[in-house]
């Protein structure tokens, strides 16, 4: 997800949550980057950052670096709400 369409979004979070321009939550379109942050945070604190495929599901890797560090998971699988959608492309 760092760089891809000749774009560099970045290599973390905190790169990735400036990147393209922000989109009312819940109006997320596939290609956008659905951003979860800590609650009470600065503005910035993000946790994790996923690719928005659609029929609320995301493309995310995260820990443990191996064959399943890659996956498509759904959207609500973090438990907690996303904060922020971010749209790159478009």
């Amino acid at each position: 997800m760092r760089k891809g369409a000749e774009i560099d979004i970045g290599a973390w979070t905190g790169a990735q949550h400036t990147k393209g321009r922000v989109v009312a939550t819940g109006n997320q379109k596939p290609g956008d980057l659905v951003i979860w942050k800590r609650s009470g945070s600065k503005p910035d604190a993000t946790t994790h950052v996923a690719l928005f495929l659609g029929d609320d599901k995301i493309l995310e890797a995260s820990p443990p670096r191996n064959r399943q560090s890659v996956r498509i998971s759904d959207l609500t699988s973090h438990g907690t709400p996303y904060s922020e959608v971010r749209r790159v492309f478009g």
